[in-house]
């Protein structure tokens, strides 16, 4: 590959991005100013990003006294992504699927009630969704546990650990993968709702089994050495689920003030499976380090958007991998 190849490369690469990070349109002068380029290489890439078909021109915005700006929007068609939130209740599995295109439009959605929820349940109900959906260009995959390079490593879902599913994915649909902890997607969602707040924690109280937390710092999800990071489990006197903890608001308080201590975040989202709207105490920490609280009513929505903005950096990737451009 020649310098100038590269640096082509390079500009794509870079317009891409504000396209595919961010949920609106764009004009030359913006992209200009948001990238570094020179306005002859942005009315470049704009072309050759207009011919591929992964933007779409838009219009001429409001003339402010000049020419009027030429606006530009990631093309929805661009790419598909399959949602797979897995979910363990007391007595069962719960999968939750859905498929977005990359405006975030709902295109078709699917509950199932799964049993053991085994590795071979998992790709059977895939199937089953994609057959009624169509297949995506990418599955981005929420679970309660830890896995790595695509092998879940701990899981609610006994059944799952130690399963390869990346793996399984790509030998049964030959489709980009993406597998998160439900946790951190749902801290990835709150944060791209509040983009400002750079260092922020999003704690979950689930159902059945143990705490778990989201990390950003400085706008980055911090998974730790071993993507064990905010397994709240590995902390002395954790009860496990409702009927080992006669106290679970208390035990909430505990963990904020815990996650406070250790990283001082400007937010803290948390769920609980067990109250809702009660008022959590923070009088052992000093207000000038209190965080913002927000009671996540909803999770699985900010699972959701977690996964958008993770299936957009996985189609990313791809398009550079995979063009070469």
């Amino acid at each position: 590959m020649t310098r100038t190849t590269e640096l082509k490369s390079e500009n794509i690469q870079s317009v891409r991005e504000c396209f595919y990070r961010n949920d609106k349109s764009w004009t030359k002068n913006e992209l200009s100013q948001e990238t570094g380029l020179s306005l002859a290489a942005c009315t470049n890439t704009l072309k050759y990003l207009l011919t591929d078909k992964e933007i779409v021109y838009l219009g001429e915005g409001e003339s402010t006294g000049g020419r009027p700006s030429k606006h530009y929007q990631l093309n929805p068609e661009a790419g598909m992504i399959c949602r797979m939130i897995i979910l363990r209740k007391s007595d069962h599995c719960t999968y939750l699927f859905s498929m977005i295109n990359l405006s975030g439009e709902l295109t078709s959605h699917r509950k199932v009630i799964g049993k053991e929820g085994s590795l071979s349940e998992c790709i059977s109900c895939m199937k089953t969704f994609f057959a009624i959906s169509g297949r995506p260009d990418v599955i981005c995959i929420s679970i309660p546990g830890v896995s790595v390079n695509g092998k879940i490593q701990i899981c609610d879902v006994r059944n799952l650990e130690g399963a390869d599913l990346g793996k399984a994915v790509s030998d049964e649909f030959g489709i980009a993968w993406c597998i998160e902890n439900d946790t951190n997607a749902a801290c990835i969602g709150l944060y791209h709702l509040m983009p400002e707040a750079d260092n922020l924690a999003l704690i979950l109280q689930p159902e059945v089994e143990y705490f778990g937390c989201g990390i950003m710092i400085n706008g980055k999800l911090y998974n730790g050495m071993s993507h064990a990071a905010g397994e709240l489990r590995y902390l002395p006197d954790i009860p496990e689920g409702e009927e080992n903890d006669p106290d679970p608001v208390n035990t909430m308080i505990k963990m904020i003030q815990s996650v406070t201590a250790v990283l001082n975040p400007q937010v803290i989202g948390y769920h609980s499976e067990f109250f809702h709207n009660r008022e959590l105490s923070m009088d052992q920490i000093p207000d000038e380090n209190k965080p913002s609280l927000i009671e996540i009513a909803d999770v699985n929505t900010y699972i959701n958007n977690g996964l958008n903005a993770i299936g957009r950096e996985v189609l990313l990737r791809l398009r550079k991998e995979s063009r070469g451009k």
